[in-house]
């Protein structure tokens, strides 16, 4: 579980508006560009999150997938809750959280909910073809 509490950096951007800001991050971390979409998240913030799900809009130049970066700040409802560091798949896509420093610019977290959902898909497909 992601334990982080205080001052957290994470990357703010979607690529709706910012083609780097796809399924793969094409900044470089550190560099002068990655700084404009780097963010000092509030306080509140426990996370970094990235969610990417399917484009149901025609004719955008996303890939079929729109992705956006940011700092996950839980619902005061959630008062004391800690997402666990890794993805979870949803509808048409998935959310994925994790407590490090610009951690959501990494390909990784993508690969956690791919490696997820191939380990599952074997059970799936025998339940519902039983």
């Amino acid at each position: 579980m992601i334990g982080r509490v205080g001052c957290l950096n994470c990357y703010e951007c979607s690529n709706l508006s910012d083609d780097k800001c796809g399924t793969t991050f094409g900044y470089a971390r550190g560099s002068q560009e990655a700084k404009k979409v780097l963010k000092k998240c509030p306080r509140e913030s426990i996370a970094c999150r990235k969610i990417e799900h399917e484009d149901s809009l025609q004719g955008r130049t996303t890939g079929g997938v729109v992705v956006t970066r940011s700092c996950y700040k839980p619902p005061n409802y959630a008062e004391g809750y800690r997402p666990e560091n890794a993805c979870s798949e949803v509808f048409r896509g998935s959310v994925c959280y994790c407590g490090n420093e610009l951690c959501n610019g990494k390909q990784l977290l993508r690969a956690s909910a791919v490696m997820c959902s191939s380990v599952l898909l074997p059970f799936i497909l025998k339940f519902l073809i039983w």
